[in-house]
């Protein structure tokens, strides 16, 4: 049992030899190779085969289980304005368009405009940046209407 743990122990700690000389220590780091890798063996492998063959289906099941649960997220039409504007100056965040693109609206129209927007091609050529404009204006166009309204 004590050479099992021993074993196992040192299958999770990764020594490196620094090499200088016989008295100097070894490092010791945690390893970090993934858990299906031509450097693991083929147990270690065949366990990542099996491990994700699993998960990945019960992952599926569940997202799909959990879609008509999700709520689509509110935003104003001044939000889907500073999105869209944000877009086209480019001053906008490294995931500011996808997280507007993938993320339902409550909002039906404003619902309409973000899935317009995702429907243009990127990069987006001439007319697809007439589009977001003509978007931009018409979110805009609610904004202020929201509010006067207000």
């Amino acid at each position: 049992m004590r050479g099992l743990r021993a074993r196992a122990r040192a299958s999770y700690w990764a020594v490196k030899d620094i090499g200088a000389g016989p008295r100097e220590p070894l490092t010791v780091a945690p390893m970090g190779r993934s858990l299906i890798d031509p450097g693991n063996s083929l147990w270690r492998n065949m366990v990542g085969v099996v491990a994700a063959a699993i998960l990945i289906p019960i992952a599926l099941v569940v997202k799909l289980i959990s879609l008509p649960f999700e709520r689509p997220h509110k935003r104003t039409a001044g939000e889907v304005a500073r999105y869209l504007r944000c877009f086209l100056d480019d001053s906008g965040g490294e995931w500011d368009w996808d997280d507007f693109t993938s993320i339902s609206l409550a909002d039906p129209s404003l619902e309409s405009i973000r899935q317009r927007a995702a429907s243009v091609e990127l990069p987006v050529s001439d007319e697809g940046r007439r589009t977001l404009l003509a978007l931009l204006s018409e979110a805009e166009g609610r904004a202020a209407s929201e509010s006067e309204g207000a």
